[in-house]
């Protein structure tokens, strides 16, 4: 991100987000940097942080396939009180949002990523308004002549 133009101070805002365990703000911060600062390489930011979005995904799946184990382990124990198997459904519940917004971000940026890709090979984008319309425009042609053909 220095290369790209963001301010240092910027940059010790997310350092602090990153060393309180903040993973998800710290992004979601640094997502933000590309609509302050136009000047910077908008695609180059979109590919790491998808790339970090990656690595929270994957540390909340740990976390959440890790409460999941003791869950079992925990039932399979019949003297476990029930205090505790709560406790730990409570945590993979926990886990499993974290799991489910981190997973949102990183697709919607998996996308972002695939328009910046076709940009750059000089592919033409179509956005899903296009399609939109491009279909709409079709099915009422479609039924025109259905119509024309049936009078």
């Amino acid at each position: 991100m220095v290369d790209n133009g963001v301010p240092d101070s910027s940059i010790d805002d997310l350092k602090a987000l990153v060393e309180a365990e903040q993973l998800m703000e710290a992004l979601d911060q640094a997502q933000e940097y590309s609509k302050c600062f136009p000047y910077m390489k908008h695609s180059t930011l979109i590919f790491q942080i998808a790339a970090l979005w990656e690595l929270v995904c994957a540390k909340y799946q740990y976390a959440k396939d890790k409460c999941i184990k003791k869950i079992v382990a925990i039932t399979a124990d019949s003297k476990a009180e029930p205090e505790v198997l709560e406790a730990a459904q409570a945590k993979k519940e926990e886990a499993g949002r974290f799991c489910q917004r981190a997973n949102v971000q990183l697709y919607s940026l998996r996308a972002l990523k695939e328009v910046y890709m076709k940009k750059e090979s000089g592919e033409k984008v179509v956005t899903e308004r296009e399609k939109v319309t491009w279909l709409n425009k079709d099915d009422v042609a479609a039924f025109r002549s259905k119509l024309e053909a049936s009078a």
